[in-house]
């Protein structure tokens, strides 16, 4: 995601671009669901993921065991049940989840996390990471983004060489 410019995510989110599309990930919903994983929902808005980011970072330093339960919340939410990503919601999915509410949400409002996130994100940048996901394979095997099985595969061997 740009950090600025037309691409930006305000925190508040931002309309599926162009207005009326499908999600980006229906087109591979079909897949998904083979595995047992409902994608089907029909979120209005793209979220600006950065706070859950910081909810989970945060919620790992609190109770590690539990940071699963909250990131499966958080993708349920988003991709199954249309739930958006705010402060709001991603407060009270901490709290469904175990965590303290009020401290999750002071620690999101504190800017503490952002802070902790941009200086993450600088280090990754420096590395040469472009995308979410990136995937690092031995010293040089590197790519972004969802990728054709196939191409994880050809890596692999790649790699192991």
């Amino acid at each position: 995601m740009k950090e600025s410019g037309k691409f930006a995510v305000p925190a508040e989110g931002r309309p599926l671009m162009p207005a009326g599309a499908e999600p980006m990930f229906w087109s591979f919903g079909d897949r998904a669901q083979a595995l047992g994983i409902n994608m089907r929902g029909n979120v209005t808005r793209v979220a600006n993921t950065r706070l859950s980011h910081i909810l989970l970072e945060w919620a790992h330093e609190q109770s590690p065991q539990d940071q699963h339960a909250l990131k499966e919340l958080i993708f349920q939410g988003y991709y199954t049940n249309d739930i958006f990503l705010g402060l709001d919601n991603l407060v009270v999915m901490a709290g469904q989840v175990g965590y303290d509410m009020d401290a999750a949400r002071a620690h999101l409002e504190s800017g503490e996390g952002e802070a902790a996130m941009k200086k993450k994100s600088d280090s990754f940048k420096a590395q040469g990471v472009n995308g979410i996901p990136f995937i690092m394979m031995g010293e040089t095997e590197t790519f972004s983004g969802a990728q054709d099985p196939r191409k994880f595969a050809q890596a692999l061997r790649r790699a192991a060489r």
